[in-house]
């Protein structure tokens, strides 16, 4: 009987061992699967998050662009001694042209911040036609932008053509 006894304790030794050892796995493929879902759904969230500051940002841009042709228009109307006086913000000059395209993005910064957020996000061909469409610009000072910010719109809602 004695003889019997040790691979009786030995297949319950081995029992126990397998079941807590399931168990353990168990546990570890649950704790790896949450981990996994946990990642899955930061990367949304991020994902989610991220869009929705682009749409806010666009949101802004487009106000800085209607602000902007609002200027503009103002200074349309102000008789011409007015606006060689420079007596109000609202004149198209109201801001020297940058020269180059470090110069150009310092001011958009200053000027334009949510248009500049979308700008920094764009690939550098699209930066090379925005500053292109600037360098076009038939106005003086801040009017030059208005071209600039339009194309930094398109680009930012995807309407444009990425070949």
């Amino acid at each position: 009987m004695t003889h019997e006894e040790p691979p009786l304790v030995a297949r319950r030794a081995t029992r126990e061992s397998s079941r807590s050892g399931a168990r353990a796995l168990a546990v570890l493929l649950c704790a790896a699967g949450c981990a996994a879902t946990a990642t899955a759904t930061d990367d949304y969230l991020h994902a989610i998050m991220a869009e929705g500051e682009r749409l806010e940002m666009l949101g802004k841009a487009r106000q800085e662009e209607a602000q902007l042709q609002q200027r503009i228009e103002r200074s349309r109307k102000l008789p011409p001694p007015a606006a060689a006086a420079g007596a109000s913000k609202t004149l198209a000059h109201d801001t020297p042209t940058p020269s180059s395209r470090a110069q150009f993005e310092q001011k958009l910064l200053e000027e334009f911040p949510y248009s500049y957020s979308l700008y920094v996000r764009l690939t550098e061909q699209e930066k090379d036609e925005v500053y292109g469409a600037f360098r076009k610009g038939q106005n003086d000072g801040s009017a030059r932008f208005l071209l600039a910010l339009k194309k930094i719109i398109v680009f930012s809602t995807g309407r444009h053509d990425k070949r």
